[in-house]
C-alpha cells in the first residue's frame, strides 16, 4: 500500500521514510519487504546507506484501482499526505543551515511523494495543510532553481485560500509567492503581496516574517522610493539581530547592502557585506558566503578595486562550485563579466554574459531594476568594442557552456 501514490519509500539507518509508522495492526511491514522482493513485486535498489523500495508501474497501477473499489483510496492518501507534510516541516529548518545539501539530497529523493501530497491537499481543500507545505518547500525551491514550480504551488495556494482571511498562515504564503515574483521579475504581483504581507505581520505582532517581508519589499521600491526602501531594509535588519540569527541576518545584511550600493554609499554597503561575510564563515555556510562576497565585489568593482573585485567574486563562485545553485552562480557570473569589460578583456565578458544568461533562465530569473542599468552599460561596452558578430558568437559560446565549465573558464585564469 505504501508507494501507490509516487515514487517509493526509503530505508535508511538514521531514519525510516516511510509508511510503517502508520501500518495496519498484525501486520509488519519491514518483515514482508524481502518476500516482495524475492519475487519481483517490489524493486530494491541501494544508494549508500539506504535502500529505497517501489512497486513495478503495472502492480502499482493494479493497487491503486484495487483501493479505489475497497474505497479505502482518500483514506490512504490522506495518510500519505499527513505523513510527507509532517516530514517536510521536519526537515525544513535545515534548509537555512550547512546541512543544505544533505536536506535536499533528501527532499530530491522523495519529490514525487512531496508533489502527490501537495496535490491531494489542492484537490480536496485542506488549504493549511497546502500552504504549510508550500512554506516547508520554499527553500528548497528557491535553492535548487525550482522557481517555476514553487511559484506555481504558491499561486495555487493563495487562489484556494482566498475565503481563509489574512491569517498568519496565508501572510506568510504571500510573502513567500512575492519572494519569488521578484526574483522572477513579476514587480506589480510582488509589490502588492509584499505590501500586504508587510502589514498583515505588522498589525498581527509577527516579527520574524515581518523582516521577509520588509527585506524584499525594499528591494521593490529601490527603484522608486529609495529612501523608503533603505528604511523598510534596516528595519528588518533589525528585527533580525533581535531574533539572533545569523543565516537570516547575514541575508538581510546583503539586501542592506544592495540598497547601499544603489544609493552610492559604498561605505555603509562596504561595511554591511564585510559584516555577512564574517557571518557567512562563522556559520560555516557556503551560500550565505558567496551571497555576501559577491556584494563586496561589485563595490570594489564599482570602486574600480579590480584586484579586490576578483579575490572576491572567484571566491564566491568557488563556494557554489559543489552545490546545484544556479540563481546565486549567475549573478557572480554577471558581475565577473562586468568587471573583465571595465578591463576591456571583452571577450572573456561575452563569454560570461553569455553563461550568465544561461544559468539565469535556468531558474527562471530576471536581472534586478536597480542592476540594470549598470548591468547595460558593461555590456554595450563589450559588444560595440567586439563588433556585433563577435560579440554574439563569444556570448554564444558562454551561453553552451555548462555551469561547471563556465566556473573553470574564470577559476583557471
Amino acid at each position: 500500500r505504501i508507494s501507490v501514490f509516487a515514487g517509493g519509500w526509503t530505508l535508511d539507518a538514521a531514519e525510516e521514510i516511510c509508511f510503517v509508522e502508520e501500518a495496519p495492526t498484525g501486520g509488519n511491514a519491514i518483515d514482508l519487504l524481502p518476500r516482495l522482493v524475492d519475487k519481483s513485486l517490489v524493486i530494491a535498489t541501494h544508494v549508500r546507506r539506504a535502500a529505497r523500495f517501489r512497486l513495478l508501474e503495472t502492480i502499482r497501477q493494479y493497487a491503486a484501482e484495487k483501493l479505489l473499489e475497497t474505497g479505502e483510496l482518500t483514506e490512504l492518501r490522506q495518510r500519505h499526505a499527513a505523513f510527507f507534510l509532517r516530514w517536510a516541516e521536519k526537515l525544513a529548518p535545515s534548509l537555512v543551515t550547512p546541512q543544505r545539501e544533505e536536506t535536499m539530497a533528501q527532499l530530491d529523493s522523495e519529490s514525487d511523494n512531496l508533489r502527490s501530497a501537495l496535490q491531494f491537499f489542492a484537490e480536496t481543500g485542506k488549504t493549511d495543510e497546502e500552504m504549510r507545505l508550500c512554506q516547508a518547500l520554499f527553500f528548497y525551491w528557491f535553492f535548487r532553481g525550482q522557481w517555476t514550480e514553487g511559484r506555481r504551488r504558491l499561486d495555487e495556494a493563495l487562489a484556494h485560500s482566498m475565503d481563509r482571511g489574512m491569517t498568519p498562515l496565508r501572510a506568510k504564503t504571500m510573502s513567500d509567492t512575492g519572494m519569488l515574483a521578484s526574483m522572477m521579475g513579476d514587480h506589480q504581483t510582488s509589490l502588492a503581496l509584499l505590501e500586504e504581507s508587510r502589514e498583515i505581520h505588522q498589525q498581527q505582532g509577527h516579527a520574524w516574517p515581518l523582516a521577509n517581508a520588509l527585506v524584499f519589499l525594499a528591494y521593490e521600491l529601490a527603484t522608486t522610493d529609495l529612501p523608503r526602501a533603505r528604511k523598510l531594509v534596516e528595519e528588518g535588519v533589525a528585527i533580525c539581530r533581535e531574533r539572533d540569527n545569523k543565516f537570516f541576518l547575514a541575508m538581510a545584511l546583503n539586501h542592506q547592502g544592495a540598497i547601499a550600493f544603489v544609493q552610492k554609499d559604498h561605505e555603509t554597503a562596504r561595511a554591511v557585506y564585510e559584516e555577512a561575510v564574517a557571518l557567512g564563515r562563522e556559520l560555516n555556510d557556503n551560500w550565505a558566503l558567496a551571497s555576501s562576497l559577491r556584494g563586496l565585489g561589485g563595490v570594489a568593482l564599482r570602486l574600480k578595486d579590480y584586484e579586490l573585485a576578483a579575490t572576491h567574486l572567484k571566491e564566491s563562485l568557488a563556494s557554489l562550485r559543489n552545490t546545484k545553485e544556479k540563481w546565486f552562480t549567475s549573478r557572480t557570473f554577471d558581475t565577473l563579466a562586468e568587471m573583465y569589460s571595465s578591463q576591456k578583456d571583452y571577450e572573456r565578458a561575452a563569454r560570461l554574459f553569455g553563461a550568465a544568461a544561461t544559468t539565469r533562465e535556468t531558474v527562471g530569473a530576471s536581472l534586478f531594476a536597480f542592476y540594470r542599468e549598470e548591468y547595460e552599460n558593461y555590456f554595450d561596452t563589450a559588444r560595440n568594442a567586439l563588433g556585433q558578430d563577435r560579440f554574439d558568437s563569444l556570448w554564444s559560446e558562454g551561453r553552451a557552456m555548462t555551469l561547471e565549465q563556465a566556473a573553470l573558464y574564470v577559476l583557471d585564469d
